[in-house]
């Protein structure tokens, strides 16, 4: 890190951004941490780091080396696809249960909506107070 300080900092700034970045950086390895530093480097030679830089590398070299495996554990905790029941296997499990499917069957003198249309333009159509 000397590579990135200036030289007017004094004692006590210098101790807190250290412990910032210790802070930071405290839940990863050091091969970890120094792979970050290298490759910051590399492509960004003109910007001196701070600790979001290297977490974000430190996340992002994670992710690509862990991503298979954490694919194949989410793989494996999923339900295989499963077969939609029929409408006669779902009435037997709700009368299994207790729960009766009740079906209200339509009435033969109802009017269908040609009839209810007919008859509200008929009543549109008479003046008030005629019945």
């Amino acid at each position: 890190m000397d590579g990135y300080w200036r030289d007017d900092l004094s004692q006590a700034k210098r101790s807190a951004i250290l412990a910032d970045w210790c802070d930071e950086l405290e839940d990863w390895p050091l091969n970890s941490i120094q792979a970050a530093f290298r490759k910051h480097r590399r492509d960004r030679p003109d910007k001196k780091p701070n600790p979001g830089h290297i977490l974000q590398l430190l996340n992002k070299a994670w992710g690509e080396h862990n991503a298979p495996a954490v694919r194949a554990a989410m793989a494996a905790t999923q339900e295989a696809p499963r077969e939609p029941i029929s409408a006669e296997r779902a009435s037997a499990i709700l009368e299994e249960l207790g729960f009766a499917v009740k079906r209200v069957e339509p009435t033969q003198d109802r009017a269908t909506n040609a009839e209810v249309k007919r008859q509200v333009q008929e009543l549109q159509a008479t003046p008030e107070g005629e019945p």
